[in-house]
């Protein structure tokens, strides 16, 4: 019977423990490249504690501005009644002509595009600088043409499914060619919050997107799972 005894109140007071910690509302950490300021009497997991978030210059936040502590459950459990997001570079606004120069990042990992031996890459090492022009060769709304700077302007182009960047050709008829394959539907915020996409004006749905081999190519494809999506997102960083 002590036993027994013992072990009821054992799970009582484990049980005390579950609710005491679910009473809480725990803690929230402060976005990266961001600031966090709560408003409470005692401490920031009491009910009706708020919190406010805010970015550094030159970034946004994403989701909620601010969340409050409440009571769920009939009271047995308190939580925040939103996330907090995440402050991400806010994008460039393009300006017709010539725009930058920027490096952009791909989404996966921390490498950028990048340029060698006439192909463009996302590498850690062999990082460019390049400029975007609006709109793009072909000339036509929403499309965008990006280059290598220096003396003499490379264009990323789209060479069947593979980018390689080259100098605009002379003729009138390869130029045009060269225009379209040059010129790039573009997409702010279409698959992320903050991360810009390129997509075939030749071939709709086809994305510029780093290769799943790992092999540090750069590929036209079409996205269609999290992780491909993830490798057609890119972030601006201004150079």
């Amino acid at each position: 019977m002590k036993t027994v005894l013992s072990l009821f109140f054992y799970i009582l007071y484990q049980q005390s423990l579950c609710v005491a910690d679910e009473r809480r509302c725990h803690p929230q950490g402060t976005p990266l490249y961001g600031s966090k300021w709560c408003n409470f009497t005692l401490s920031s997991d009491e009910l009706g504690s708020k919190c406010y978030f805010s970015c550094n210059e030159g970034y946004y936040l994403t989701k909620t501005q601010s969340n409050e502590c409440i009571e769920i459950h009939l009271g047995m459990i308190r939580m925040f009644d939103k996330q907090i997001g995440a402050c991400l570079p806010r994008p460039p606004s393009l300006k017709p002509g010539e725009n930058g120069p920027f490096q952009l990042r791909v989404k996966m990992g921390s490498s950028q595009w990048g340029v060698i031996n006439g192909k463009l890459i996302d590498s850690y090492l062999h990082k460019s600088t390049f400029f975007v022009k609006l709109p793009g060769l072909n000339k036509k709304n929403n499309t965008v043409s990006i280059y290598t700077g220096g003396k003499h302007k490379d264009f990323v182009v789209a060479m069947e499914d593979e980018l390689v960047v080259d100098a605009t050709s002379t003729t009138d008829k390869v130029e045009e060619k060269f225009s379209n394959q040059a010129s790039f539907i573009f997409h702010q915020d279409l698959f992320y919050p903050g991360f810009a996409s390129f997509e075939s004006s030749q071939e709709s749905g086809k994305f510029i997107t780093t290769s799943k081999h790992g092999d540090g190519v750069i590929v036209l494809t079409e996205p269609q799972t999290v992780m491909e999506k993830q490798r057609a997102s890119f972030q601006w960083a201004p150079a």
